[in-house]
């Protein structure tokens, strides 16, 4: 019925922290599989050791270190001495992160060599056959971010809330998380010195917003942290969810709900907030929103042109009409009907001389919105005549005292297929 996906605006996340926030969810490592006998020769390992910074440094246990080409990615965790190795490595050009994963140290993620993020880094270059050492790393102690998130409604603690960040200026990436405890209370650690905009998300009864109080990344509030320090007390209250529910409908089958049809909602000025998707029967649920104005927005993947409709039976953002929520409100009753857009469609008229071997001419007028199909059927006395279907018609003998029409049809994607016939000629001499 509904699936909810907080930055489908995106169509991937962070490509490594993601990729490893996955794997540590998971509870597993990714490493080339054991090869053949041969491999020792086809392919490459590295060794390093991962230390915490301090007096003196920490050898850090269970840190995660990963190389990544492009989708590729091989990865190890470092033993009780801090030592990993990753091997059966392909050759290749590679980059090198390392992620302290041993809660509740908090060590600032690092890239190879010493860089705080990817684009900084340098690459690390792999031959078959290679057996590299050396590959060190002490990450500095992380920045963290806390706070304790309440309900509106209870004025007390909440539980088992998600709390990401994201750094400001590229926030469909991940760069860390926690979950609330019994008393409301969360610290997200490990992060670098930057500056970073949280979303709060519970799984049901409570709306989904960004720091602070925002439905939308682009007008969160952003909260910035110096290098190993805190930024305590972005606790933020969070208030009862309102939903909009409704059915998508195909206009050339009367009754059928589309199915798999994205439901895009936005602020009214234009602002991403969430997306859904229709069920087998065209229903769709978008829940978990802030109080405020939202614009949504209906594409159908199932044509060669996808078919995009705004609420309310609108063709662009701007004319997209407005609905207001309210704390709390459900709306039901958000039914669209995809591909019963009208045409602009005047009425043709006829030019030429109604006598027998004079040439008559349609002017169809401005038909839109532009391109429109038009085809045309020459009619005598309200009977089509074969093959009269260009837009001039020669009059012949068998018109003589008969009256012509012409009916113009236009056909554009999407669109309702629309027909107007022109008044009669004068009796043909």
């Amino acid at each position: 019925m509904f699936a909810r996906h907080r930055f489908a605006r995106h169509t991937m996340v962070s490509a490594m922290l993601a990729t490893a926030a996955a794997v540590l969810a998971l509870g597993f490592t990714v490493v080339a599989s054991p090869s053949a006998a041969n491999a020792a020769s086809s392919t490459a390992s590295i060794t390093g050791v991962v230390k915490g910074a301090g007096t003196p440094n920490t050898s850090l246990q269970n840190a995660l270190v990963i190389l990544t080409e492009g989708p590729a990615m091989f990865s190890s965790r470092t033993d009780a001495t801090g030592r990993y190795t990753i091997q059966n490595v392909p050759a290749g050009t590679y980059y090198l992160e390392f992620i302290s994963t041993g809660a509740p140290l908090n060590f600032a993620p690092q890239w190879w060599k010493g860089k705080p993020d990817q684009a900084s880094s340098t690459q690390v270059v792999l031959k078959a056959g290679d057996v590299r050492t050396g590959f060190d790393a002490v990450l500095a102690k992380g920045s963290s971010i806390s706070g304790t998130v309440t309900s509106a409604a209870t004025k007390k603690p909440l539980p088992g809330v998600t709390v990401e960040a994201h750094p400001a200026a590229r926030d469909y990436e991940w760069a860390g998380s926690a979950t609330t405890d019994a008393k409301g209370n969360y610290t997200i650690v490990g992060l670098t010195a930057g500056t970073y905009k949280l979303d709060f998300a519970r799984a049901t009864g409570y709306a989904y917003e960004w720091w602070d109080g925002s439905p939308s990344p682009d007008t969160a509030k952003a909260v910035t942290v110096a290098a190993g320090a805190a930024a305590n007390d972005v606790s933020p209250t969070l208030v009862a969810e309102a939903s909009v529910s409704g059915n998508v409908q195909d206009a050339g089958n009367p009754g059928a709900g589309l199915a798999n049809v994205t439901v895009n909602v936005t602020t009214a000025d234009g602002g991403y907030v969430t997306s859904a998707g229709t069920d087998a029967n065209g229903n769709f649920t978008v829940s978990a929103l802030l109080p405020g104005s939202y614009r949504f927005q209906f594409i159908d993947h199932s044509t060669a042109t996808e078919r995009i409709e705004y609420w309310n039976n609108q063709f662009t953002s701007a004319s997209a009409t407005p609905l207001a929520l309210t704390k709390g409100q459900k709306f039901v009753g958000m039914n669209v009907v995809l591909g019963d857009r009208k045409l602009t469609a005047p009425v043709p008229t006829i030019s030429g001389s109604a006598t027998v071997g004079s040439k008559l001419t349609v002017n169809t007028g401005t038909w839109g919105p532009a391109p429109v199909t038009l085809s045309y059927h020459w009619l005598r006395n309200g009977t089509s005549i074969a093959d009269a279907t260009k837009s001039t018609y020669t009059l012949t003998a068998a018109d003589r005292g008969a009256k012509i029409t012409v009916k113009v049809m236009g056909k554009k994607f999407d669109y309702v297929t629309a027909s107007r016939t022109s008044a009669p000629t004068a009796s043909v001499k």
